[in-house]
């Protein structure tokens, strides 16, 4: 149990259902069945009361890498379609398209293209995302000594100037210490973390204007 999310794993751990709560009370359940090499092959949501909301189906080539992701509403009509996935040498997906979808799963309307570059140890360095030929959001990840430092997300208007940013920090242990969240380039929220000796997350802190306006304790249960 991590915060208010639940993970059951089987005895292969892979992880099979996400029960997400709040005050105690679940909120949503994703469910997903793996294929015979371990991938997800359709994973489910459900609403509190065990509807289904929404249905995603996965397709991967002879090599195990995703090729095509198709995401369908609660009547089973599709919605949207990941496609045109391309791998680069170190066999991480360097670009994709997505899609608005017929009913039937067809595409039908692009409205974003993702590419992604990456550092040499694989590590995620930037990843742009545009719609209609222009830039909409950037994400840049710094890395020191093999290690994530800093990630910086931006989202852009159409004039180019800068919407809103996230720049997210992280410890020489690679956890994550401190988030800033700017509006407009104005430093709206900064958020503290600290988290316990395996490394999760047990306390955030929300400051505004520097000073405290929420604090957050996450309570973890580890299985013996």
């Amino acid at each position: 149990i991590q915060g208010d999310r639940e993970y059951i794993y089987d005895i292969k751990d892979r992880c099979r259902t996400i029960t997400s709560r709040t005050g105690g009370s679940i909120t949503k359940r994703e469910i997903q069945n793996l294929n015979a090499d371990g991938f997800p092959e359709q994973s489910d949501s459900y609403s509190p009361t065990g509807e289904l909301t929404a249905r995603i189906k996965y397709k991967y080539d002879n090599d195990g890498r995703l090729i095509e992701q198709i995401t369908y509403d609660n009547k089973g009509r599709a919605t949207y379609k990941l496609l045109n996935v391309k791998y680069g040498s170190n066999g991480l997906p360097a670009s994709w398209e997505d899609y608005t979808a017929t009913a039937t799963g067809e595409h039908k309307f692009l409205q974003r293209t993702f590419k992604r570059q990456y550092h040499p140890n694989g590590y995620l360095k930037k990843m742009l995302i545009t719609e209609d030929g222009t830039t909409t959001a950037q994400m840049v990840q710094e890395v020191e000594n093999n290690r994530t430092k800093k990630i910086t997300f931006k989202n852009f208007y159409e004039d180019g100037n800068i919407w809103f940013q996230n720049t997210s920090i992280y410890n020489n242990k690679e956890e994550l210490v401190e988030m800033l969240h700017y509006q407009d380039g104005k430093l709206e929220q900064r958020t503290e973390y600290e988290s316990d000796s395996i490394g999760n997350i047990i306390k955030e802190t929300e400051f505004e204007d520097e000073e405290p306006v929420a604090v957050k304790l996450i309570e973890i249960e580890y299985y013996k």
